[in-house]
């Protein structure tokens, strides 16, 4: 029953944490076409993290092939945002802090650490154990959201 609460709380914490552009009742931010590209392509991520944490959390049924499937598309989806980050500059960097452009050093380990999760999260996805499938997919929220965390301003 823990594990099954935690893996919730961390599906909850893994949407909040990989969703798109989000705001809080700000003006929505000043994109230029890398941060447009960014935030369209963290979007598909945060559906594919619903979509999946659904099945982690129990609220939708475990299909291993279809969840198999899912992962893979997953995977290649997630790659897709390390590609346009790009400064735009003149105010038009969307939701990303300043410190992506002058700390890229810490910025790319955020990366790396997101890259590794996902690879746990696909192995175990692939080897089909569910319990090493919620383990990992809170690994990969997590990354989510130190990331964030650190170099997503909040609206």
């Amino acid at each position: 029953m823990k594990k099954l609460m935690l893996a919730a709380l961390l599906s909850a914490l893994t949407l909040s944490a990989c969703g798109g552009a989000a705001t809080s009742g700000g003006t929505e931010p000043q994109r230029g076409p890398n941060s447009e590209k960014r935030a369209t392509a963290f979007k598909v991520l945060g559906g594919d993290m619903k979509e999946m944490g659904d099945v982690v959390k129990g609220a939708s049924a475990y299909d291993v092939e279809k969840f198999k499937a899912k992962v893979t598309e997953f995977v290649a989806h997630s790659q897709e945002p390390f590609k346009h980050f790009a400064q735009d500059g003149n105010g038009m960097d969307g939701n990303a802090k300043p410190e992506i452009w002058s700390a890229p050093e810490q910025y790319k380990a955020e990366e790396a650490k997101f890259v590794e999760a996902v690879t746990q999260f696909n192995a175990a996805a692939q080897a089909g154990n569910l319990e090493q499938i919620k383990a990992t997919f809170g690994a990969v929220g997590g990354s989510c959201k130190s990331c964030h965390d650190a170099y997503k301003i909040s609206r």
